[in-house]
C-alpha cells in the first residue's frame, strides 16, 4: 500500500502531463541505451521490461520489434501504459507491443518460463524490503527462460542529481544541436533536477526507497539464481547496470 501511495503520488502527473519524457535527462537515456545494447536480438523474442514507465526502451528498440521480436512493458500506472501503447502506434509496432498493468510489488502476472530477456530500469528500487525485493527477482528467474538475459540497474550510493545532471549537459554538447543543447541546459536540466531528481535523492536519503553498492547488487541478483555476467557504472556515476542470464 505505501509502495503504490508513493508511485502514483509522483510518476502518475508526469506520465499524464508528458513532462515525464520532457524532463528525463540525457544521462538517463544513455543508461538505457546501455540495457537496451544488451537485449538478445532476434525475430522470435519475447523481452519484459518491469517497471516500463511511458515505454521509453521501445524507442531504443523499435527496429527489432518491427522485425518481429515481442514487447511486454509491465507497470502499476495506466497513463505510463497508455504512453506506451501511442509511442507503440508512432512507430508502426503495435501489433508486437503488449502492456500489462499491474503491481510488480506483488508478483509478476505471466506464466513461467516464457520469455527471453527481461529488463528492469530504475524500477526495483522502490522496492525497500530486501526479501520483498529478492523474491521478486526470483519470480523473474521463473519466468525467464533458460539462457535468458537479465539485466537490472539502480541507483548507487553514491547517487547525486548534480552529477547527473553534468553527466547530461555533456551529452547534451555531444549532439551537435546547438538548440537543443541551449533548451536543455537553460529549461529542461533544471527542471529536471528540481521536480524529479531531487525528490528521488530524498527517497533514497530517508531509506523510503533503496539505493545500492554494487555488491549489494551483485548478491541479489545471485541470490534469485542469476549468473552475473558483467557490471556497469551508468547514469553520472549514480547507479549500477548488472547484466546477468539464468543458467
Amino acid at each position: 500500500m505505501i509502495f503504490k501511495k508513493l508511485y502514483k503520488n509522483y510518476w502518475e502527473f508526469g506520465f499524464k502531463s508528458y513532462l515525464y519524457d520532457l524532463l528525463t535527462p540525457s544521462a538517463y537515456f544513455a543508461s538505457l541505451k546501455s540495457v537496451t545494447e544488451n537485449v538478445n536480438v532476434s525475430s522470435k523474442n519475447i523481452i519484459l521490461d518491469v517497471g516500463c514507465g511511458t515505454g521509453q526502451a521501445i524507442k531504443l528498440l523499435r527496429s527489432d520489434i518491427k522485425s518481429g521480436m515481442r514487447y511486454i512493458g509491465l507497470d502499476l500506472l495506466k497513463t505510463g501504459l497508455d504512453r506506451t501503447k501511442s509511442k507503440a502506434s508512432s512507430f508502426g509496432i503495435r501489433n508486437n507491443t503488449f502492456c500489462i498493468q499491474a503491481d510488480f510489488s506483488k508478483g509478476i502476472p505471466i506464466k513461467i518460463v516464457s520469455v527471453d530477456c527481461i529488463i528492469c530500469h530504475f524500477a526495483l528500487y522502490v522496492i525497500c524490503d530486501n526479501s520483498l525485493r529478492i523474491n521478486l527477482m526470483t519470480e523473474l528467474f521463473e519466468v525467464l527462460k533458460p539462457g535468458g538475459t537479465f539485466i537490472i540497474a539502480n541507483p548507487s550510493k553514491s547517487y547525486d542529481p548534480k552529477s547527473i545532471i553534468q553527466e547530461s549537459a555533456r551529452l547534451d554538447m555531444c549532439s551537435n544541436n546547438a538548440f537543443n543543447e541551449i533548451i536543455r541546459k537553460h529549461v529542461v536540466n533544471p527542471l529536471a533536477k528540481q521536480l524529479g531528481l531531487n525528490y528521488i535523492f530524498s527517497q533514497l536519503k530517508n531509506g523510503h526507497w533503496k539505493w545500492f553498492s554494487l555488491e549489494e547488487m551483485v548478491d541479489e541478483v545471485t541470490q534469485a539464481g542469476f549468473k552475473v555476467l558483467s557490471t556497469k557504472e551508468v547514469y553520472g556515476q549514480s547507479g549500477y547496470l548488472v547484466m546477468a542470464r539464468k543458467p
